[in-house]
């Protein structure tokens, strides 16, 4: 979106809170709300290969490309309050299917930043309030849940024992900053269970699904490869259950992938995983 033939955001916002009771034109000044979403020097840049005129030309571009820059979105800068409406106005080419899609993860930034609904998913976002829920939601919720069930279970001598932990456990990943940092405690502390556990008859499942399509996956802001519906992620739990598998992961096509990147060295895994999530 070219400053020069930018779209242009028309906002209207919706209805506001009520008013606290007691509330009065020269009473204490309203906070205001931080932006749902949020961007800052947004940036999206594409080349484009020419494609010159004449059949002896397009037959030496084949060998010998010349490429275009194109400046889709270009320091783009907005915030959008809770409750506020907003549309982007301008000619084709001016940039608003691109920038939609980089609001909503289906394209990568080539710089700039974006967050939407204050979620931390890189470094320079990262939160200590957001991160500390996000840990003990995942991790230390899961922990006071096996240590509730599990003085019975060791006291019948059987039991079992499953956490959903996530692929994103297995290596770092871009967007998954803190989420993946407490699917890998997981994986870990599941690892411990299972070594403690099993001599004293209790069964401990590891699951690490993929991409699985749910409320919460639909906020996501970036491609999901592999991305399955949770009518088949179930079928793969209760196989893996009924097999007495300790991991179950899945889709395999996407989790081998995973699995394979983890046991590289970190400079071939860091350059794959860079190629990969590149857009």
């Amino acid at each position: 979106m070219p400053r020069s033939t930018a779209a242009r955001a028309s906002r209207r916002a919706g209805p506001g809170p009520a008013a606290p009771r007691g509330c009065c034109p020269g009473g204490p000044p309203a906070v205001p709300s931080p932006g749902v979403i949020q961007v800052r020097d947004l940036v999206k840049h594409y080349r484009v290969h020419q494609r010159p005129p004449g059949v002896a030309a397009a037959l030496r571009s084949v060998f010998h490309r010349t490429y275009q820059t194109v400046r889709a979105v270009d320091g783009l800068s907005f915030s959008v309050a809770p409750g506020e409406r907003i549309g982007f106005l301008g000619p084709n080419g001016a940039g608003k299917t691109t920038l939609i899609k980089l609001l909503t993860g289906l394209y990568q930034p080539t710089g700039g930043e974006v967050r939407v609904d204050g979620t931390p998913v890189r470094a320079w976002e990262l939160d200590p309030d957001s991160a500390r829920h996000m840990i003990d939601t995942n991790l230390i919720g899961v922990i006071n849940g096996v240590a509730a069930v599990l003085p019975s279970m060791l006291a019948r001598g059987q039991g079992a024992i499953a956490v959903v932990a996530s692929v994103a456990g297995y290596h770092g990943l871009p967007n998954a900053l803190v989420y993946g940092a407490t699917k890998a405690a997981l994986i870990n502390f599941c690892e411990t269970l299972h070594l403690d556990l099993a001599p004293r008859g209790i069964d401990v499942f590891l699951i690490n699904p993929g991409f699985v399509e749910t409320p919460l996956t639909a906020q996501n802001r970036f491609r999901m490869p592999a991305l399955i519906s949770a009518d088949e992620a179930a079928r793969h739990i209760a196989d893996g259950f009924e097999a007495g598998r300790f991991e179950i992961h899945f889709p395999k096509r996407f989790t081998r992938w995973l699995k394979l990147l983890a046991m590289l060295p970190y400079g071939l895994s860091f350059r794959a995983i860079r190629r990969m999530t590149k857009s």
